[in-house]
């Protein structure tokens, strides 16, 4: 039946895919993270009958091209077998098979095929019913700003070539900046390339994805503070004792002979100064001012005129003073040699001291470093109780950038991802997640995360499943 290229193109866009379809699916592309292969995926699509498949591999898309190519080769293989089973001779098959090549789609055919449209249209179109639509995706990391400290997970979907383009370049912004070697796509990077007026506009396709994803973090903040804490306690709990009080006495223990380290240093000073120091010149001088005084009142006394007798008062209170003098002398020389004895004592003391100042410092040190984990896990405790008085209403936070995301993509652009692997957390969130939707009338989408294909991969080793890469 003879069929137009405009007709064909017409009856391609009426090959909608209505049933159930894996949207969230990760192949070995996510590192360490899926043990799928790319045919693997593809072949399980047919499998259960699936109409289309969306890759979504975490950060960047590595195997793009081959998803492509499988792509094409189920739509080959599905138009080939048509075309035989309709006795369409062999060479204008082989020529349909060349026209289309390894990368080429019966959704958007080349020039090449346009003959063979118009005599085989028909069978193109069944041949494409029955085909696979490949769904390029990513599951991106991204953050508020590039200052935060952690990540979200979100899923966007190439519309068409347009928005394939605007999700590469967004994979690159994400590697400016990163956080423990993920690269992280900031909310302002992701305005700037889908936002209204961007060039990705309307060609992108973005869900809010799973637990990690930026609605059900904001929904589960109370409970993984909760979860936090009740991790740091355990480890706390797993630690051997400590004695906080032996911390506490060492300190002031450390404290107390340190004052009196410097007193008796100061004393020891005082000590070694008495020792230097000489009486023997003053005591000396005194000596022989007194015996000059004496000899001066003996040759004086008896004499009865008034020079002498003045004279002899003079001397004598002369000689009381001097006398005075080497009493205070003498007395301060006895002190002075009693201090000077110390000495020996005072560097005795101050030896002591230094070592048990020594000994101490090292087992507080000990004990300290027995307590550092204590403390730090203690001051982790003490940081996510604050964080948790601080929350506001979390419900609303969700809800508000659910709003943020629909007015960046634009309605019909942007869908509340709803996952139920049987965890508690998704269990609690979906109730939420559904009144979001209900109150901003963003769509629902339901996807849950594929990551093998069967229970056998899931308990497999597969070390070398990125070895093609």
């Amino acid at each position: 039946i003879f069929m137009t290229y405009e007709t064909y193109l017409k009856e391609v866009e009426a090959v909608t895919v209505e049933d159930y379809v894996e949207l969230h699916v990760h192949s070995v592309g996510s590192y360490r993270d899926a043990t799928s292969r790319i045919s693997e995926i593809f072949g399980a699509t047919v499998a259960l009958n699936r109409g289309a498949v969306a890759v979504t591999d975490h950060g960047m898309m590595p195997y793009l091209m081959e998803c492509f190519k499988e792509r094409t080769n189920i739509e080959k293989k599905n138009l080939n077998e048509i075309l035989s089973a309709n006795n369409v001779n062999e060479k204008d098959i082989n020529s349909i098979m060349k026209a289309i090549g390894s990368l080429g789609s019966l959704r958007k055919p080349s020039e090449k095929l346009i003959p063979f449209i118009e005599n085989y249209g028909q069978f193109f179109i069944e041949a494409l019913k029955k085909s696979v639509k490949f769904v390029p995706g990513i599951e991106a990391y991204i953050c508020p700003e590039k200052e935060y400290k952690g990540y979200y997970h979100m899923e966007f979907y190439a519309k068409d070539e347009i928005g394939l383009k605007e999700i590469y370049k967004l994979a690159n912004l994400a590697e400016l900046s990163q956080y423990k070697g993920r690269g992280r796509a900031t909310y302002a990077d992701i305005e700037r390339l889908f936002g209204v007026g961007t060039v990705g506009h309307g060609h992108v396709i973005a869900t809010s994805s799973c637990m990690q994803g930026p609605l059900s973090f904001a929904l589960l903040k109370p409970q993984n503070i909760d979860k936090e804490i009740r991790k740091q306690q355990a480890k706390l709990s797993a630690l051997p004792s400590v004695d906080f009080e032996a911390i506490a006495s060492f300190e002031e223990k450390i404290v107390e002979r340190n004052q009196q380290l410097k007193d008796a240093r100061v004393a020891k000073n005082a000590a070694t100064s008495a020792a230097k120091k000489s009486f023997d010149v003053k005591i000396s001088r005194a000596e022989k001012k007194i015996s000059t005084l004496e000899e001066t009142i003996s040759s004086l006394v008896g004499k009865d005129d008034a020079t002498s007798i003045r004279k002899l008062a003079t001397a004598q209170a002369s000689l009381e003073e001097a006398k005075n003098t080497l009493t205070s002398v003498l007395a301060e020389k006895e002190a002075n040699d009693a201090l000077a004895k110390t000495l020996d004592a005072r560097i005795a003391e101050i030896d002591t001291l230094t070592v048990a100042i020594k000994q101490a410092k090292e087992s507080l040190t000990a004990i300290k470093k027995q307590a550092e984990p204590h403390e730090r896990i203690r001051a982790r405790i003490a940081e996510l109780e604050s964080e948790k008085e601080k929350l506001g209403d979390v419900f609303t936070e969700a809800k508000e950038l659910a709003i943020m995301f629909n007015g960046i993509f634009g309605d019909g652009n942007f869908f509340i991802e709803l996952q139920n692997h049987g965890i508690p957390q998704e269990l609690y969130c979906l109730p939420f997640l559904k009144k979001i939707s209900t109150e901003t009338n963003i769509p629902m989408t339901v996807a849950n995360d594929v990551h093998y294909i069967s229970p056998e991969q899931a308990k497999g080793d597969r070390t070398d499943a990125r070895s093609d890469i």
